[in-house]
Order: C-alpha cells, then sequence, then structure tokens
C-alpha cells in the first residue's frame, strides 16, 4: 500500500496565502485600535471599551450625587462627585485628552481608584458624560410621565378638606396623608394629626423623623379672606421650610380647587378670581426640576373655568367618587427617577456635610411673592380669626 500523498504545491500555496490574510487582517486591527487609544485596554480585558449609551446610565438619588432623570437628564454637582470619592473631573478630563491622542500617557491621568483596579477608563468615560450632561441639562424643564400606583408608596400628601377628601375615598396603598379640614399656610406647623406608626404628631416632626421620595401640597385656600400676596408669601416659605427637612424630595404644589359658581359670585374673599390669582402666584415658586406645579382644575370645571355644578354638592368640594378620578390623573403626572450606586468608592459624605449640601440645595424663594415677612399681615387677620371653606 502506498504513502498518503503529501499537499501539493499548489494547496501549500492556498493555506499560506489564508495565513498570511489571517495576520495581515489582524494586524489591521490592532493598528487601528491603537490609533483609536483603545489596544491596551482591549488587549488587557478581552472585552470591548466603547462607552455606553448616557440613556443607559443611573445614578444613586442621594445627598452625596443627584440623579439622572428620566434616563436621560443628568444634574450631578461636581463637588457632589468629589465628595462621594469618584472621579476627580480635572483627571476625568485629562485622560478623556489622553484616550483621544492614544494610550501614551493613559496611566498618567487615571483616577488613584481606578490604579488601585477599584475603577476603569470605562467608568471614567461614563462618568465624564454625565457630567456634561449636568451642564448641558441643569436648565432644561423635566416632563410628567404615566407611573402606577405604587409610585406614591413614599409619597406626603399635605392639604386641608380637598386632600382629605383623597385620603377618604381614593388613597394611594402605602402614601401617607397629613391634612386636616380648615388648616392652612399659618396653621399647618402648629397642627397635629394622627399618623400610622408615629401617632398624633406636628409637620415638622414627621418630615425630620422620615425622608419622603414626594411631597404634594394644597393649601392657601382658607386663608383668602388675607391679602393673596400675603397667603402667596407665607406658602412660599413653608415649601422652603419643607425643603430644608426634606432635601431629597420632589415637590409638588398643587392648584387650589375652584369653588362653583354660585359660590363665588356670593364670596368677596372665597371666589375664583382670588383663587386663580393665588394659584398663579404659588405656581411661581416652581422650577419644573425639583419643585412642579400640577393644576386639576380643568378636569372638573365648567365652560366657564367655575368648578361645575355637576361635580358638587357644597360648591367647594368634588363628590367622592370623583376623587378616584383625581388620583387616576395624578398617576399621568409621575416623575420617574431610576439609579444605580456608584461603584468606585465605599466613602460616604459626613452627616454634617450632607446637611450642609442640602441646605445650599434648598429652593430659592418665590419671587416677590415669597418675600412678604409675617410682620406684614394684620394683627387682626391672623388664623384664629379665619373663615374656613375646609368644611
Amino acid at each position: 500500500m502506498s504513502r498518503k500523498q503529501r499537499f501539493s504545491r499548489k494547496d501549500q500555496a492556498a493555506l499560506l496565502s489564508l495565513l498570511f490574510l489571517l495576520i495581515l487582517g489582524s494586524l489591521i486591527f490592532f493598528i487601528v485600535s491603537c490609533f483609536q487609544g483603545k489596544a491596551s485596554a482591549f488587549l488587557s480585558t478581552g472585552i470591548s471599551v466603547s462607552a455606553p449609551r448616557a440613556s443607559a446610565l443611573r445614578v444613586n438619588s442621594t445627598r452625596t450625587a443627584r440623579t439622572i432623570i428620566n434616563s436621560v437628564a443628568a444634574d450631578i454637582p461636581v463637588s457632589d462627585l468629589q465628595a462621594a470619592g469618584t472621579v476627580d473631573p480635572a483627571k476625568a478630563n485629562a485622560q478623556s485628552a489622553a484616550q483621544s491622542q492614544g494610550a501614551e500617557g493613559q496611566a498618567d491621568a487615571q483616577d488613584p481608584a481606578q490604579q488601585s483596579g477599584e475603577g476603569s477608563s470605562l467608568l471614567a468615560q461614563a462618568y465624564q458624560q454625565i457630567l456634561q450632561q449636568a451642564e448641558e441639562n441643569k436648565d432644561k424643564p423635566l416632563t410628567f410621565t404615566e407611573v402606577g400606583s405604587d409610585y406614591f408608596t413614599d409619597a406626603l400628601f399635605i392639604g386641608d378638606s380637598r386632600t382629605v377628601g383623597l385620603k377618604e375615598y381614593a388613597p394611594f396603598d402605602g402614601a401617607t396623608y397629613f391634612c386636616s379640614e380648615g388648616i392652612g399656610t399659618y396653621t399647618i406647623l402648629d397642627t397635629t394629626v394622627e399618623i400610622d406608626g408615629y401617632g398624633e404628631i406636628g409637620l415638622e416632626s414627621l418630615l425630620t423623623q422620615k425622608q419622603f421620595g414626594k411631597i404634594y401640597l394644597m393649601l392657601g385656600l382658607n386663608e383668602l379672606y388675607l391679602e393673596v400676596d400675603d397667603v402667596a408669601g407665607r406658602f412660599g416659605r413653608l415649601v422652603d421650610q419643607i425643603r430644608g427637612w426634606n432635601p431629597d424630595a420632589l415637590i409638588f404644589i398643587q392648584a387650589n380647587l375652584y369653588v362653583s359658581y354660585g359660590y363665588s359670585v356670593s364670596d368677596p374673599n372665597f371666589n375664583n378670581d382670588r383663587i386663580r390669582e393665588l394659584n398663579e402666584k404659588i405656581s411661581k415658586k416652581a422650577d419644573q426640576r425639583t419643585i412642579f406645579y400640577l393644576d386639576v382644575n380643568p378636569l372638573f370645571e365648567d365652560e366657564w373655568g367655575n368648578l361645575s355644578d355637576e361635580y358638587t354638592g357644597d360648591g367647594a368640594h368634588v363628590y367622592g367618587y370623583l376623587y378616584e378620578e383625581w388620583t387616576d390623573w395624578l398617576k399621568t403626572k409621575g416623575i420617574v427617577v431610576q439609579s444605580i450606586d456608584f461603584p468606585f468608592s465605599d466613602s460616604k459624605q459626613s452627616p454634617d456635610a450632607e446637611n450642609g449640601a442640602a441646605s445650599g440645595e434648598a429652593a430659592d424663594g418665590g419671587g416677590e411673592d415669597s418675600a412678604v415677612s409675617e410682620e406684614s399681615v394684620p394683627e387682626d387677620a391672623q388664623p384664629d380669626g379665619q373663615t374656613d371653606t375646609g368644611e
């Protein structure tokens, strides 16, 4: 039996040509990678280091780092990133420049945490993108989105008898309600209510003991026997106090509900012209970033802008069955925050530093309306003499 034939010269030439093409392709890929400044990272990790889309990033919603909201808008103060022990922006900038020029000098531009193996160039690029987005989007208003009932499990509703109606007829599971008939901006801090897990408690005590994710506020109607500017100013200062006690909460200012036509024309103080004036003034407190303005009136008003007689029995409150429509409407006005923790460091900002940062982030006053001093309110017009429309 004859030996097996060796490869012919033609077969050998074909194999050598194929091997040469493979080597050439690999060499070209390596040269292109070096030109883009990514070869060293690719060879060391074996994975692609293309930066992820910014829309896929999330940031922990804490006092040491704000948030990326709606998966796009970033609002992260540089000082917070530094305090959290994450990325030094100057070094991140230097690193980006080094990477754009090639791998040369990359180690010098890295954050110390990265050199110790805690971070990576990929994460540094991601955080740099966050900082750039924060600058670009810091003044852009956020938009509402539809949410489910579980969105309100960390919510606090503050208000008068209309909020009492929300609590009694269509409460959200898990939400907290600090509400009482007849209260207003001047009496709220002297009012205590019964809340599960806390007993009889005041608003300041509640907000200093628990941090809420969202706070809904509807007040002022019961004080319209006073000057509208005074009520709006007091409302603005109350918002500032709430922000100081719960610095990370989203605050939703709810417009005061209109009254019926018959109620409005029969009362010189509690009428829809004054309610609209008050609503307009308190709406200026909203920045559409951390404080939002919600107006449910279009849901219940008639063609002339009054609370429809079809929806009210007393002219000042909607029927009980309509509160469910109100809560359904609130579900279309969510601000969604999704987040993950910063992975670079275990270091945390100290409570004192956090409190300092929080007070520095407190919302600005609502213009001239919120600058009215308590002393400007006539002594005979204090809350003890008020007319209660929140029966």
